[in-house]
């Protein structure tokens, strides 16, 4: 094979016969029913489903543990938020704050962006008397920004540029 064979973008794009020997489109496989069912939002979800591996992250908000779906077996985070629901004895109040959890993790589930972590589903835990909501989700396992910038990584104005534009993207 001399350079010339490469012209069409490599020995993968010569035709033999008239055809192609390689068909990029045939690695795509598409998604089966189980795929698309283990994708899908599905709403409140048993909080016995997922086991709970480790704890991954912790905000001022929230925690992040790393747990297996018992059902999927799918690796996924759980996002523990702290101090969402009111310590009260209010029925009403403990009521609208886990609708509003419920409204925003159905509107998360309907974003699909590369920069959100895609919503599988929640629950609500008791924990010391208070309803604990979970927000079941994709685990992207990367380090943080913060994380990043702490370890010296550096960006040059381009790249800071691009990673500023990602965020509002």
């Amino acid at each position: 094979m001399d350079i010339a064979d490469y012209s069409n973008g490599g020995p993968n794009h010569m035709e033999i016969g008239g055809k192609s020997p390689f068909n990029p489109q045939s690695l795509i496989v598409p998604p089966t029913q189980r795929d698309l069912q283990q994708m899908a939002f599905q709403g409140e979800v048993p909080a016995d489903r997922y086991e709970i591996r480790e704890r991954y992250r912790t905000g001022a908000h929230s925690v992040i543990y790393r747990a297996q779906d018992r059902e999927t077996g799918r690796t996924v985070g759980i996002k523990k938020h702290l101090h969402y629901i009111p310590e009260t004895d209010y029925a009403e109040e403990i009521r609208l704050a886990e609708d509003r959890f419920r409204r925003e993790a159905q509107v998360l589930a309907k974003l699909k962006h590369p920069g959100i972590m895609q919503a599988y589903g929640y629950y609500f835990k008791p924990e010391d008397g208070i309803s604990t909501p979970h927000l079941v989700m994709e685990l992207i396992e990367q380090d943080s920004l913060e994380d990043s910038l702490k370890n010296g990584q550096t960006f040059n104005e381009h790249d800071a540029m691009q990673l500023v534009l990602s965020v509002g993207s």
